[in-house]
Order: structure tokens, then sequence, then C-alpha cells
């Protein structure tokens, strides 16, 4: 059951066709985490966000429609081991597996969540990468930040669905990318409706003036989501992500990596950069 302490706001979006083309990945996007989404947050400051607050209505309106069973959330904030990608159980309370949110940390003592994590999936994820891939799985109920700001939005009303937490690695591209080719093999057999979000923020230094021989990340980001080159965007040297802050780059990459084999369109939703920080939401069209 999710602990809701209040609903989005009503607005007026354009409703697209968001559904995938396969099952039973049913949606796969991008969103941010500011935790000046959060009403007891933000506040007033909250209207700053409006593109971004409608984005994350009109994913949830499509989670909403397609009765979603499980949404995986990849956050670069979620615990991390070296030379290894790691998966949150959550933690044993009252005789089941939980995940719980505050946002204290923000100076939010009242509002609360809980969701319950696929303990059947999560298992399935252990024994397929066995041998494939380094994973970890860790005990921890408090979920992190990008975590729980983006389920708190995305997930408002789906009473019965379940989550994952995953992290991304220390290690290179390449194996966040091959770590998305294997989740998409191990989910192409579930008879479950998936959708995974990679969460992250793009650059931290948006109002900058950066070198001329350095084109702003975001620009370069998008370019390539929309033109479908998710391969440019992997030969990216780590030192330039680095200077961005841009925390959206591994998890990412394994979106990339799972979207391998399917020609796709990256429909942005919206973008935006109030405070120096880039904010995309977007998701993937299978076609």
């Amino acid at each position: 059951m999710i602990s809701v302490i209040y609903q989005l706001k009503k607005a007026t979006i354009t409703i697209y066709s968001l559904t995938n083309n396969f099952m039973p990945i049913v949606l796969t996007g991008i969103v941010p985490h500011p935790p000046i989404l959060l009403e007891s947050i933000g506040k007033e400051h909250r209207d700053k966000l409006k593109s971004t607050l409608a984005s994350f209505q009109e994913l949830n309106q499509e989670l909403l429609k397609n009765k979603v069973d499980t949404i995986i959330v990849i956050s670069s904030h979620a615990p991390q081991i070296s030379r290894s990608f790691v998966l949150n159980l959550g933690k044993l309370e009252n005789n089941e597996m939980i995940y719980q949110a505050d946002f204290e940390d923000l100076g939010d003592f009242k509002t609360k969540f809980t969701w319950k994590p696929d303990i059947y999936l999560s298992y399935k994820i252990k024994s397929y990468l066995e041998t494939r891939a380094p994973l970890q799985l860790v005990n921890q109920d408090k979920l992190d930040h990008g975590s729980a700001i983006s389920l708190t939005l995305l997930s408002a009303g789906l009473e019965d669905c379940q989550v994952l937490s995953l992290s991304p690695s220390d290690l290179d591209g390449e194996a966040h990318w091959q770590l998305g080719r294997l989740l998409k093999e191990i989910f192409s057999n579930e008879d479950k409706n998936i959708a995974i979000f990679a969460t992250g923020d793009l650059s931290h230094r948006v109002d900058e003036t950066l070198n001329t021989e350095q084109l702003n990340f975001d620009t370069q980001l998008l370019r390539y989501l929309e033109q479908g080159q998710g391969q440019e965007i992997a030969k990216w040297d780590l030192e330039f992500v680095k200077q961005h802050s841009a925390c959206i780059y591994q998890p990412l990459l394994i979106m990339l990596g799972l979207l391998e084999d399917y020609q796709w369109k990256f429909i942005k939703l919206s973008y935006e950069a109030p405070f120096g920080v880039g904010y995309l939401s977007g998701y993937f069209k299978l076609h």
C-alpha cells in the first residue's frame, strides 16, 4: 500500500500515446528529481517547474491507465558498492519487506511514503546476472532522495504497484550499457506490466559560459536523444560528464542498453533550468 500525504494538482496537458508497443515493458522514461517538486518543500516555488510537474502527471496517468505492476527506478544516488551494480531489496518490517521514504534531510518532517519491493523480480534479476554482470543485493529501507522523489510523483494512485531501486556503478560505460541489454532479456519473459525510469539531473552548469570547444551538455544530450543516437552519448568522455555533475548519465546508459535492439524515438515532455540545473522529462516511443 502506498501512503500518500498529498496528491498532484490537476493540469491541462497534451496527452500522447506513451505506451511501448511491446510487453511487458509498457513505459520507459527519463525524469529529474529536484526536491522543490514536492509541495511540502517547494511550496510557492514549484511554479518555476510547472512544465516538469505537468510531465510527471502525464507519466503518472499513463502508468495508471496501463495498471503497471512494477516501477523500476535507476538512480545514481541509491546505495553504491565499488565495481558492482546494486539492487536494494528494502528492509523487513512486520513480516514484510518495505521501502520507506521521508524528506527530513530536506526540512520536511511530515511527508512519508512506503512502497513494497518486487522481491520475485529482484531475485530473478540476481539469478540471471549471477555469471553475467556484477550485482550486489542490499537491504536498506530508506530510499535515496532521487528514487523517493521520482516514485512519489510517478506512483500516485498506484495502490498495488511494487517498485525496485537499482544503482549504477563505478564501472565503465560499456558495463552499464551491457546491464541494460541483460535486463531486457530478463523482462522479455515476464507476464507483468513493468515501467522503467532513469532518474537524474542534467548539467549543473547551465548558466555558466563554457569553453568554445565544449558545447553545452544539455544541448548535446537532447540532440542525440531526439535523433535516436544513443551510441553517441555512450562515447562521451567521463571527465566531460563529471564537469557537469550530470547524475542522469549512468542511469541513462543502462536505459539505452535496454533499448538497443529497438527503433525508438525520444519524446521530450519538458526541459527546464530555472536554477542553473537541467531538468529533463520524457519517454522513449518504440516502433
